[in-house]
């Protein structure tokens, strides 16, 4: 009020009145020309953005619920309408690349990950989505420059050492990963997958104490964790502490209502320890059937030692080569190839395949005729393969339908299984078998 009277009593507030009314004036045609022609194509207004705005929504959620039911080429179609629709949505750009990379169409996948990265340089998950690819296809510097580019804006990423953690772990770099993954725990220590893959590390460089100690506390943070719980079972039992490890295992079978590869190996652990063989055979056979991906490298260790107990060293030995092929640094792997007079690779990246061979190293020329039974115990006993043992618990029991209903599809890599073709011919390229919990969603409201 005062102002206006100012403005009216003066000749300097006469003066600015006037002009004020006057820019006022003058504008007054350009603002009905812009209500006349309607709002501009960026404004919120625009009714034919918005309903194309929605419709890329829409069409994200749908490509992310047929992502979950690992129906990849379908969510692909979904994820590039959506981009097509809203070429900014920038997490639709890197749900289409993860999409790619499992369908292993690596290039597609990186030039969608890097339009992620274009719309937003710190983007996190899209820098290690980067790595992830290329170390798939076993460019470890490339897979470590991109995951690098994190700390250009985050210097103390717990999730950046993570990501350098696995890609040392798959070039063979023990001593490196190890260091990775405990600054990763060290600058966030509540997060599960850093101290769980810090285990694996330490148990494999033989400090069993420390790695006891770390899985613990892993399983205590996720405690129905399938892969935790077995990994738990798995060290105490080799480490002698048959209460805690069969604890463990139990755990895990009532956790694991799938009954997964894991829970199978687990049951073929607990029949081996007891003398039955037979047993343990049919469960490891069903175990390895549910893991195509060859990311439980422990079910390949455990079926080279029940060979080798029925006296087939020859193909126990062949058995071990293909799991140190898998994960030459599994110090599981390495004692039993010891045993078994085969010599150690060195700590190198994993051969690389691309197809599952006709025939598995312990399969015999019969299970190649449509009559044959396909797993080691059917190529010696028909009723074998008809049904697997009994569960020990009510949770465990699963019918023979179950167990081919199951999905084998646990990680991003492409499906594989042990390989006895040992000629150049065989040796093809496939992504390198992946570390546990390779990639993890992050914790939820924490800056990585």
């Amino acid at each position: 009020m005062q102002m206006a009277r100012f403005m009216c009593r003066s000749q300097v507030g006469r003066t600015l009145a006037v002009g004020f009314f006057g820019l006022v004036l003058l504008q007054a045609p350009f603002l009905f020309l812009g209500v006349a022609r309607g709002a501009p194509a960026h404004s919120a207004s625009n009714p034919r953005r918005a309903d194309a705005g929605g419709e890329a929504y829409q069409l994200c959620h749908q490509g992310g619920i047929l992502q979950k039911q690992q129906r990849f080429r379908k969510a692909v179609g979904k994820y590039q309408q959506a981009v097509k629709l809203s070429p900014t949505m920038k997490d639709a750009w890197y749900r289409l690349g993860i999409c790619l990379e499992q369908l292993r169409e690596y290039p597609q996948a990186t030039k969608a990950l890097l339009r992620a990265t274009a719309l937003d340089a710190r983007y996190y998950d899209a820098w290690i989505e980067l790595g992830s690819v290329e170390l798939a296809q076993g460019h470890y510097d490339v897979a470590r420059t991109y995951v690098r580019r994190i700390f250009d804006f985050d210097k103390r990423s717990f999730y950046a050492y993570y990501g350098l953690g696995v890609i040392d772990y798959q070039q063979g770099r023990l001593s490196e990963a190890t260091e990775d993954f405990n600054r990763s725990h060290m600058l966030f220590n509540d997060w599960s997958h850093s101290l769980f893959n810090l285990a694996v590390c330490e148990y494999n460089k033989g400090a069993t104490v420390v790695a006891l100690e770390r899985i613990r506390k892993a399983v205590q943070m996720e405690p129905d964790n399938p892969l935790f719980l077995f990994l738990q079972g798995w060290y105490f039992l080799m480490a002698g502490q048959r209460d805690v490890g069969l604890l463990a295992f139990r755990r895990l079978i009532e956790a694991d209502k799938k009954a997964s590869t894991y829970t199978d190996t687990a049951h073929a652990m607990m029949a081996m320890r007891k003398g039955r063989y037979k047993e343990a055979t049919t469960w490891i056979d069903s175990a390895l059937k549910e893991d195509p991906d060859e990311s439980n490298v422990k079910a390949i260790v455990l079926k080279a030692m029940l060979v080798s107990h029925d006296g087939r060293k020859k193909l126990a030995q062949a058995i071990i080569r293909e799991a140190l092929a898998v994960d030459p640094l599994d110090r599981d792997a390495r004692d039993v190839a010891t045993h078994l007079g085969v010599a150690l690779p060195p700590h190198g990246p994993a051969r690389l395949l691309s197809q599952r061979p006709k025939t598995l190293p312990w399969e015999t020329p019969a299970a190649k005729s449509p009559s044959a039974a396909k797993s080691p115990s059917a190529a010696k006993s028909p009723s074998a393969a008809k049904s697997r043992p009994a569960a020990k618990s009510p949770s465990a029991a699963k019918s023979p339908s179950a167990a081919k209903s199951r999905s084998a599809a646990k990680s991003p890599s492409a499906a594989k299984s042990p390989s006895a073709a040992k000629s150049p011919s065989a040796a093809k390229s496939r992504p390198a078998a992946k570390f546990p919990a390779v990639n993890p969603p992050p914790p939820p409201g924490v800056p990585r």
